[in-house]
């Protein structure tokens, strides 16, 4: 039986980034597994979660589709789950890397689900990603990593500056 896990993480700019501080990553979980990809079937169905509570649609921008690959990508090979990248990168970080100046960046990670549809039904089943899926971010992108059956997961968010 595989189990499913859940993080989630919010920065937010107003003049200085004050983030709240990291969860522990969790680690030895298998490593491996097919490499990063997007997932606009995720993304669709978090606009579609977006859109039952009168919300605007999140935009695909390929900026954040490369940091939400990049952390999918370092948790699978890595076989860990959590916020900080094997470097100690933030969404943020990531985000700042891909190009994109941000005033918020919110982040969802999970590992063990098979498929868009329970990814985005266990993130809309737990409060803080709940809150990160409907916040008032404008942009996102959705990647997996890993094997199909028990994929790494990462959602990212964004308002850019």
């Amino acid at each position: 039986m595989i189990r499913a896990s859940l993080g989630a993480m919010t920065i937010g700019l107003a003049g200085a980034c004050a983030a709240p501080a990291d969860p522990p990553v969790i680690v030895g979980l298998p490593a491996g597994g097919p490499g990063p990809r997007l997932s606009p079937r995720a993304l669709e169905l978090i606009n579609l979660e977006r859109a039952g509570q009168g919300l605007a649609a999140l935009a695909f921008d390929p900026r954040a589709g490369e940091a939400a690959l990049a952390h999918a990508g370092d948790m699978a090979g890595q076989g860990f789950m959590g916020h900080p990248g094997s470097d100690g990168a933030s969404v943020g970080d990531r985000l700042t890397r891909a190009g994109l100046a941000w005033c918020l960046a919110a982040e969802n990670v999970a590992h063990g689900y098979g498929d868009a549809e329970g990814v985005v039904a266990g993130w809309m089943g737990s409060p803080g990603h709940r809150d990160n899926t409907l916040s008032s971010a404008v942009v996102g992108a959705v990647a997996r990593a890993g094997p199909d059956e028990a994929s790494y997961w990462v959602a990212v968010f964004a308002t850019p500056c």
